[in-house]
């Protein structure tokens, strides 16, 4: 499994990174301040912005990936379907059954007398906060097209916009900075994971049609 991140530095150095500065601020720092930091930051512009980023993440980028895995390899095609449906099943489990208690943003902060910035027309979510399903499927999705793509520099390119989403759930207000930093290590984990586990089995038990795709179903 480190041959993975050792392969794919551009996407993992970035993301430790983060992850180190992320836990850190997270630690020493209140849930108000960092709503506070993060809000002040707020425009029209920047919440279209990332609206159409958190947008991306309900099933967009999974169905896009699988779709073209599916004319590229069947093994990783199977590999992706499953990353998405463990990730998701896994967050939805925490949310629903082990923190189905922990408030959103706009139901923590109900009687904290602070102005909020709000995108307009914007549906606010007040339960089911930790961690952040979108943030779990940004992650995912992109640290397995990371892993997959040949030209191991475009990395950095899907750590940005993995963390765009990621960001774009506290920016639009309807998540903490913990419930994304919580999604972020599920996703790529889970990835992380089901690849290395999944490429083993199928070195292991080898079979032509692994390799082949929908353009070449029928080939021999």
């Amino acid at each position: 499994m480190m041959k993975i991140i050792k392969e794919n530095k551009a996407f993992f150095i970035p993301y430790l990174i983060l992850l180190v500065i992320a836990f850190y601020w997270i630690m020493t720092t209140s849930k108000l301040d960092q709503m506070k930091w993060i809000n002040a930051f707020s425009n029209p512009g920047g919440f279209q912005f990332f609206y159409y980023i958190t947008l991306s993440a309900e099933g967009t980028v999974w169905t896009i990936l699988i779709c073209l895995l599916l004319f590229i390899r069947f093994d990783w095609a199977i590999i992706a379907i499953l990353s998405v449906t463990i990730s998701s099943l896994f967050t939805q489990f925490l949310k629903l059954s082990v923190f189905p208690d922990f408030l959103r943003p706009i139901a923590f902060f109900k009687d904290q007398p602070y102005h909020w910035e709000l995108m307009n027309g914007l549906f606010m979510n007040e339960y089911n906060s930790f961690p952040s399903g979108h943030t779990t499927s940004a992650f995912a999705s992109y640290t397995l097209i990371a892993i997959m793509v040949k030209n191991k520099k475009a990395g950095f390119l899907f750590i940005t916009l993995a963390f765009l989403t990621g960001f774009s759930r506290p920016y639009l207000f309807q998540h903490f900075p913990e419930d994304v930093l919580a999604g972020a290590v599920i996703g790529s984990l889970s990835s992380v994971l089901i690849f290395y586990l999944m490429t083993s089995l199928f070195d292991k038990y080898p079979q032509k049609w692994y390799l082949r795709n929908l353009s070449n179903l029928s080939g021999k």
